[in-house]
């Protein structure tokens, strides 16, 4: 639009856009936008996007607004001098001319305008629409939007990449992370122009992005145990890294892939040594670290940095290797680049064909071999048809079974190309431009069949269990070792050891919002129908929010069988499981535990020493002993029954053995009682029944008896209890007097 002045504002047009502005608050909408555009950049690309372009378009709302009041102020003013353009306009005060002062205005009210923008982003769209209108902005503002939008448009860049990177960690398919990829180079494309970087720089801010993304992928990979799909990953995507970065991510998956299938071999010894059976060892180690790998793919680098990717077609015609000559001595000296765990790969066909005439016709090991000898040789009829493999190739050469070295140039082309025939060379396709290649990565599609090698282990024969592992690899011994010991010694503590810690994490999960039938089919065996059946009743009692007076009611129940553990031992399992519903399954656990402990050990169970020890507690605190006593009577007998059995628990994770029963005592007359007494008087827990009973009942050893320790406390003040006092009030009386007599101490 032409900057109004004084000669021309009049008929200056009013550029008031066509639009129906909605009622949009005059704040920032960022906030709320903004958590949405984070929120969305997690979940991948595309809801990404719509939360970027939803937060551009409310910031555009925000400056339009702004910018029609510009236009608003603007035709106000543009009325007003309209109305004086008759005045001598070099006459003005300050000796401005009339153009000068409307521009001064217009320009102030602009400035200010932008000032209560909320965001870089609204500056930046505010300045892009007042531009047009009023050409003569002060410099402070100019600049200031400048920067604003330069920093917009920075910030605008990268939040895309950022929503790039996160959508393609988590691409649900290898062409969606495919596209994520493409796109990524596109915004570091973006970004390098807005910032000027050099070619150098973009490549190595690209190969950094890659190599971030590949690698937390690959972690996603390998915890759905997803190695060879890892590998692939990593072997495709391999030129677009850092070589390093590339190289120890192979190296990581490789490990991780051993590492797991080691674990996996020792739990299969320990469940052969446990029962006998057949147990695969695999191929003694297959493709160890630093091999390429099998698979139908074929990812080449080239000398200039390229890459281009052999996919289908025979092996031979992926690993340009023709002869299928295994890796090697000569493999390598006649330029092979790398292996698919068994044979040779090259740089190119010509490197592959040259090998291979070396091979056969200037070979020592086949030079001066018939050629009926050096097929026999090359195709040994335990892998190969060799008499038909015999006949095609002498057909080629009309029937002259000559030495290999004999043969002419032509003869040679014509037993290559019929040997090539034989072996399968079947061409697939290739993805880039091919070349000769400097390295190789194979990986992707189906792997290459895995060896099986079984062998049948009797049960309980350690020695033949440690000799199948000494005929492993070095480097698996001692983690196949170690997983089958720690196998075998879980194993050996026991079936019911098992079902508890199942018990345990099935509680967990259904605590956490699991089912039942969410439950995996292996935890479901091991648990059992009325195992079961308890966590649903558990879960069911969890979802009506009872689980508070299920722990209340469950405590009287729980408590009688710790302090009369004789009765456990006229239940069986089963049934202490089905009181889960009940008590919990935690308790339950309690319980058949204490049961097994009694049933190995007797009187001098851990269980049976602490109710004895309990009852003779009670008996110095006289505490009533029935079962019709009062719910404080109760809580007394729970808390030290807690307490004696947290105290045997301490005792046994620093000794490993139990308290006998006299230490137990010992115990609850040098700590429990003084610990009591503070439960008792000074926080008022059991205040109620101190007018019941007198507290020197509370007898502990002599030497606590001669000092008159609990005989001070005497009765409790009646005057301060009385009924009229709030409990607030009562529990302040209590706590004062009760620190008042335990100070004459």
């Amino acid at each position: 639009m032409q900057t109004p002045t004084y000669d021309n504002f009049q008929v200056a047009p009013n550029t008031l856009p066509q639009t129906r502005f909605s009622a949009q608050e005059m704040s920032d909408p960022g906030a709320g936008i903004m958590q949405q555009a984070k929120v969305s950049m997690a979940l991948g690309q595309h809801y990404g996007e719509q939360a970027l372009q939803q937060m551009m378009a409310a910031n555009q709302s925000v400056a339009d607004q702004k910018w029609v009041e510009v236009e608003n102020y603007r035709l106000q003013l543009q009325q007003e001098y309209e109305q004086e353009r008759g005045l001598n306009a070099l006459n003005r005060e300050g000796g401005l001319s009339l153009a000068d002062e409307y521009n001064n205005k217009l320009n102030q009210f602009i400035a200010d305008q932008a000032e209560s923008l909320n965001n870089r982003a609204q500056v930046e769209m505010f300045a892009q629409r007042v531009g047009p209108t009023q050409a003569d902005f002060s410099d402070g503002v100019t600049k200031h939007m400048m920067a604003e939008g330069r920093k917009f448009q920075e910030e605008t860049l990268k939040g895309r990449m950022d929503v790039t990177v996160s959508g393609a960690i988590v691409a649900p398919t290898e062409q969606a992370f495919a596209t994520a990829i493409t796109r990524l180079e596109g915004n570091i494309g973006d970004i390098a122009a807005h910032e000027g970087w050099p070619p150098e720089k973009a490549q190595m801010e690209l190969r950094a992005k890659v190599g971030e993304i590949v690698s937390q992928r690959a972690n996603r990979l390998m915890d759905m145990n997803s190695y060879d799909e890892a590998k692939s990953m990593v072997a495709q995507y391999a030129p677009m890294m850092d070589g390093k970065t590339a190289l120890d991510l192979q190296a990581r998956i490789a490990k991780f892939q051993m590492d797991e299938e080691d674990e996996q071999l020792g739990r299969a010894l320990a469940e052969a040594y446990q029962k006998g059976g057949m147990v695969d060892l695999g191929g003694g180690g297959g493709g160890g670290a630093g091999k390429a790998g099998g698979g139908n793919v074929r990812t080449y680098t080239t000398q200039g940095g390229g890459s281009f990717r052999k996919m289908g077609g025979s092996r031979s015609w992926r690993n340009n290797n023709p002869g299928n000559i295994e890796y090697g001595d000569f493999a390598r000296r006649y330029g092979a680049i790398g292996t698919d765990g068994r044979f040779a790969i090259f740089p190119d066909e010509a490197t592959g064909q040259r090998a291979r005439a070396a091979l056969i016709f200037n070979g020592d090991k086949y030079r001066n071999l018939t050629l009926t000898q050096a097929i026999e040789r090359y195709a040994p009829s335990s892998e190969n048809h060799t008499t038909a493999y015999q006949r095609r190739v002498l057909a080629a050469v009309g029937g002259a079974n000559l030495p290999m070295h004999k043969y002419s140039p032509a003869q040679q082309q014509a037993i290559l190309r019929t040997m090539q025939d034989v072996e399968g060379w079947k061409v697939g396709r290739i993805e880039g431009t091919a070349g000769m290649a400097v390295s190789v990565q194979a990986g992707g599609g189906q792997a290459a069949p895995r060896q099986n090698r079984m062998v049948r282990i009797p049960g309980g024969d350690m020695a033949a269990i440690e000799r199948q592992i000494d005929q492993l690899p070095p480097g698996r011994r001692e983690s196949v070792r170690r997983s089958f010991r720690d196998r075998v010694s879980m194993i050996e503590r026991g079936e019911n050891d098992l079902i508890q810690k199942t018990n345990r994490n099935a509680l967990d999960a259904i605590a956490s919002g699991a089912t039942v039938q969410d439950l995996p089919a292996e935890v479901k065996t091991i648990l059992g129908p009325s195992r079961l059946q308890a966590l649903d009743d558990y879960r069911d009692k969890l979802m009506r929010g009872e689980q508070n007076k299920m722990e209340e009611a469950a405590k009287p129940i729980y408590y009688d069988f710790l302090y009369h553990p004789e009765k456990l031992t006229g239940m069986s399992e089963e049934q202490i499981i089905n009181l889960a519903p009940t008590i919990g399954m935690d308790k339950a656990n309690n319980l058949l535990e204490r049961k097994r402990r009694q049933e190995r050990d007797g009187d001098s169970s851990a269980p049976k020493v602490e109710a004895d020890v309990l009852r003779w507690t009670m008996k110095q605190l006289n505490i009533p002993t029935g079962d019709n006593v009062s719910a404080e009577d109760l809580q007394k007998r729970g808390w030290l029954m807690d307490n004696i059995m947290q105290a045997n628990r301490d005792f046994y994770s620093n000794h490993k053995r139990y308290m006998t029963s006299g230490e137990l005592r010992e115990f609850v007359t040098n700590t429990l009682l003084d610990n009591y007494v503070s439960e008792y008087l000074v926080d008022g827990v059991f205040w109620d029944s101190v007018e019941q009973e007198r507290v020197p009942a509370l007898i502990a050893s002599p030497q606590q008896r001669g000092r008159m320790r609990y005989e001070q406390y005497g009765a409790p003040p009646r005057t301060p209890l009385s009924r009229q006092l709030s409990e607030q009030e009562k529990a302040t009386v209590r706590r004062t007097e009760a620190l008042t007599r335990a100070s004459k101490l």
